[in-house]
């Protein structure tokens, strides 16, 4: 899962393909979450994929304030970077 606080970024939309190839390549698929640089949306897609025990996470774009949820992800034992 690859949760981004804005795909408006050009150079996003490469790396998320980059992404996906290589986990398609593996028998993986991706999951896409947007966060709209918005705490709250954060933390609900967070706390959604945990639930759903997603495989791993990868998040980019962590600003002040998303140290908690963030934590939280590490504190479950789901790879993340």
């Amino acid at each position: 899962m690859w949760s981004s606080p804005t795909s408006g970024n050009l150079f996003v939309g490469s790396v998320l393909r980059g992404i996906a190839a290589a986990l398609e390549q593996r028998g993986f698929m991706a999951l896409i979450a947007e966060t709209q640089d918005d705490h709250d949306r954060l933390r609900v897609t967070l706390e959604n994929l945990l639930s759903r025990r997603v495989d791993a996470i990868i998040a980019t774009g962590a600003r002040t304030g998303d140290e908690i949820p963030l934590q939280a992800v590490s504190r479950s034992g789901t790879p993340s970077c």
